[in-house]
């Protein structure tokens, strides 16, 4: 399939057949029974933690075997790298759920590891998009520097816990990992010169630092009445709960 997408085929139809490529690779992970993640977390590295580093290493992995050409390989074991960021949540609540042993360390661990995986996964590469201009760097710059300092916001580090009213994960920052991933699968056409308008990435790039700003924003205190409702809306419509 390398060949296939190489040749002159209109980009269009080599994009769908990566799409589904991907689609195959991600839904049986997706829809992986919680039994089985349960199953599975009693081995240290194939638990919460373990499958967040175990995405850092595919998503990486992945980029390695694009370099080199293997572009569909390379493709498959990127997505189940951007995948298991979805995983680890859910076995950690298949841990709860069917009562699976786990320490107190290894969830504090996990408070800290998961929403840093994200910056280590995601924030590197976006970067070198922006300094070779493949897309601007007018969302990407404010966008990392939003990172750095919500990652400084959590433990341990507590930068200005005095004004916050949270420190735990926010629905906008999976939001904004959505849009991140999504804005490099439509920035790898430009990358290997199917076509050369970078306005899908940078729309996506630019959604990627609302919800960056927003992850931010949304953990710092305002009045008691509004906390109170940013608060049930948290929980009623945007719980960092994983859906599936």
């Amino acid at each position: 399939m390398d060949a296939f997408l190489r040749s002159d085929v209109m980009w269009p139809l080599k994009a769908i057949a990566c799409l589904l490529v991907g689609l195959v690779t991600a839904l049986p992970l997706l829809f992986m029974p919680k039994s089985w993640l349960a199953r599975m977390s009693r081995y240290p590295t194939l638990g919460p933690n373990g499958l967040t580093a175990w995405g850092i290493v595919l998503f990486y992995g992945g980029i390695a075997l694009i370099a080199v050409g293997q572009l569909i390989a390379g493709w498959i074991i990127w997505v189940m790298g951007v995948i298991f960021d979805v995983l680890d949540g859910r076995s950690a609540k298949a841990m709860e759920q069917f009562h699976v042993p786990r320490s107190e360390r290894s969830i504090r661990f996990g408070k800290v590891f998961d929403p840093a995986a994200d910056k280590i996964k995601y924030l590197p590469p976006i970067a070198a998009l922006a300094w070779y201009a493949y897309v601007s760097g007018w969302p990407v710059w404010p966008m990392i520097a939003c990172d750095v300092l919500g990652t400084l916001m959590r433990p341990p580090f507590g930068l200005l816990s005095r004004w916050q009213r949270a420190t735990e994960a926010m629905a906008p920052g999976k939001f904004k990992a959505l849009f991140q991933a999504s804005g490099l699968i439509a920035s790898a056409p430009l990358l290997l010169a199917w076509y050369r308008d970078p306005i899908v990435p940078n729309i996506l790039m630019y959604a990627a630092s609302v919800s960056s700003v927003l992850s931010v924003g949304s953990r710092f205190r305002t009045t008691s009445a509004i906390d109170r409702w940013l608060k049930f809306l948290g929980k009623r419509y945007f719980s960092h709960d994983d859906v599936l």
